[in-house]
């Protein structure tokens, strides 16, 4: 009995795919290309007629709104108009905040890092940084305490570590047990750091000497202060503290 053969016109190449009635190359065509008969390579993702929305940029869109080349330029540098990475910066004499306009050491900056994993100072200072926090948190505090409410909670992992770390520098600082309210009473509900009267319903206790510069967890070394004073503080030692309240 005669072999059948492959269905496409013109090809006489027995059948192996009886479902389909292709022979395997026509088979093996259709699984790469869903058509049996293209022979080329696969065409790239259809994004309609959308092109790069980089200005003046014509080529089709790729990936992120933006064409291949763009693309791969913003996986490689970070930025999707740089050609080349960027050459290191010489930052021995520092680094200009762009808020406050103020030259300063680099680790005066909150660093972050690129996607190709090049770490960059940010362009504000942490001084700047936390100011523009601690405005944010006074401008709507029920959204800022939600916000911190949905991160604890999708992060139980950062906040365990974290929370580990603060409980290591307490027992190497400790030297007495410290209440939240009788420190509050003692400094008669005014902030050590600007000297406002602070909430009893929300206040933080502020080592003067941070933990990790020395300070040790006691009365002699904590004071009442507002959230948004602490954090604006960090861990800067009294006299760095006036020089930044004095610029």
């Amino acid at each position: 009995m005669a072999q059948d053969t492959c269905s496409i016109e013109g090809c006489d190449r027995p059948i192996k795919i009886k479902a389909r009635r292709l022979c395997n190359l026509h088979y093996r065509r259709f699984q790469r290309h869903g058509n049996p008969l293209a022979g080329g390579p696969p065409k790239a993702p259809d994004h309609g007629d959308r092109i790069c929305a980089i200005s003046g940029c014509d080529r089709p869109e790729a990936r992120r709104e933006w064409c291949e080349m763009h693309y791969l330029r913003w996986r490689r540098t970070g930025d999707p108009l740089c050609v080349r990475p960027p050459a290191s910066v010489d930052v021995s004499n520092g680094k200009v905040c762009k808020t406050c306009g103020e030259r300063k050491p680099v680790d005066e900056f909150y660093m972050q890092k690129r996607p190709n994993g090049k770490k960059y100072a940010q362009s504000r200072c942490k001084r700047c940084v936390c100011a523009a926090m601690a405005a944010r948190r006074n401008a709507d505090p029920e959204t800022d305490r939600a916000r911190s409410r949905a991160y604890k909670a999708a992060n139980p992992e950062i906040i365990r570590r974290e929370i580990a770390r603060r409980r290591a520098l307490l027992l190497a600082a400790w030297v007495e047990h410290v209440d939240r309210m009788k420190v509050y009473a003692r400094d008669i509900g005014r902030c050590g750091i600007c000297g406002g009267i602070v909430d009893r319903r929300d206040f933080h206790v502020d080592h003067i000497i941070p933990l990790n510069r020395g300070g040790d967890h006691s009365y002699a070394n904590v004071q009442l202060a507002h959230p948004s004073c602490n954090v604006a503080k960090g861990d800067r030692l009294p006299e760095e503290l006036e020089a930044m309240l004095a610029a």
